[in-house]
């Protein structure tokens, strides 16, 4: 299911190969929403890769809300600011690590960054 990144109740099922038909996007953000997985396919960032994206970040389990909202507010004002998003997202799990509400692995470890 993808967002349109416009509205947020707006998504769109496509299959795996409609993917590569997608424009590139310089950082694309997956979020697995599936309880029961606990490893990242290796399909899903290196799709995104292939078609030109520059970095893909994905979640390896489906982290709290409030973790994903926090760890969004960080790394997407970073973006803003002008850092690269590896750069961003260093700076994002380095804050979760030292706010401690979100020390815990268990908060800012879901996070994996794959990028050119």
């Amino acid at each position: 299911m993808l967002s349109d990144g416009k509205f947020l109740n707006t998504t769109e099922e496509i299959q795996w190969g409609q993917l590569l038909s997608l424009p590139p996007f310089p950082t694309v953000i997956i979020s697995d929403l599936q309880d029961q997985r606990s490893d990242i396919p290796p399909a899903e960032p290196f799709i995104f890769l292939m078609n030109g994206s520059g970095a893909v970040i994905v979640t390896a389990y489906p982290p709290s809300r409030k973790t994903k909202k926090y760890f969004g507010e960080i790394f997407y004002t970073s973006l803003l600011a002008g850092q690269t998003p590896q750069a961003a997202f260093r700076k994002t799990q380095l804050d979760m690590i030292r706010n401690p509400e979100y020390s815990s692995p268990h908060h800012w470890a879901p996070f994996f960054l794959w990028g050119k």
